[in-house]
């Protein structure tokens, strides 16, 4: 079942992606409180870039902690049948127990937990990044074990009705200044999948980006099929 879970998911988090990712048009606004249709509408291409990388890399700590295995696949652009064929091919994995809960070694690209956290640290802040990597149970989301990565053995499921390619994701601009912008990332969501006749709710979830010594980064994140 769980395995069903993560490939359901993965094909939403790519279409998230891939519905969601922005593109610059090299127009600039005034910052004001309207929906937007796209990012670009209020950041730079640097920004958007970081965006979409970070778009990528959330979903490891926000239930799809699996996602480390494939994750330099999912960064390529690679397909669902691309990534679904390399995780078949690792073969079986390797389990550790941390304070009684499940972990399992990866067998990705990144194997140490400083080739995760350098990853990571190119699109959030360190504060957020260890704020990220403590699941609600107060354990790590990714630990390291005699020099090799693991994460832990667990499965969130998304958001019901979420569907990108039908209803993207839109924007509101909170605030603007040179070293912070504040904006929400509006996610929308059918009541049903096969009645023609659904609705449309929305949620609301606050993102913001600072500038640091190393350039812009997120110190809060959302993806609208994962986050709460």
């Amino acid at each position: 079942m769980k395995r069903f879970i993560s490939v359901f998911l993965l094909i939403l988090v790519i279409m998230s992606a891939s519905c969601g990712k922005a593109v610059s048009n090299g127009g600039e606004n005034e910052e004001s409180e309207i929906l937007y249709t796209s990012l670009s509408d209020f950041l730079t291409e640097e920004q958007i870039a970081v965006y979409n990388k970070a778009k990528e890399i959330f979903p490891l700590f926000s239930g799809m902690s699996e996602g480390v295995e494939y994750l330099h696949l999912s960064l390529e652009g690679a397909s669902v049948d691309e990534i679904i064929e390399y995780t078949v091919s690792l073969g079986e994995s390797t389990l550790l127990d941390h304070n009684g809960n499940s972990y399992i070694m990866s067998r990705g690209e990144y194997r140490t937990m400083e080739e995760l956290k350098n990853l990571c640290l190119s699109v959030f802040t360190e504060e957020y990044f260890d704020r990220l990597n403590r699941t609600i149970l107060k354990e790590p989301a990714f630990l390291e074990e005699n020099g090799r990565l693991y994460y832990i053995n667990a499965v969130k499921g998304g958001a019901f009705g979420y569907s990108p390619d039908e209803l993207p994701d839109t924007y509101e601009l909170v605030s603007k200044s040179e070293n912070e912008i504040r904006f929400n990332m509006i996610g929308h969501y059918k009541s049903s999948n096969v009645d023609p006749d659904y609705t449309v709710s929305e949620k609301s979830f606050p993102i913001v980006m600072t500038l640091t010594d190393n350039g812009w980064r997120f110190s809060r994140f959302a993806i609208a099929v994962l986050s709460e």
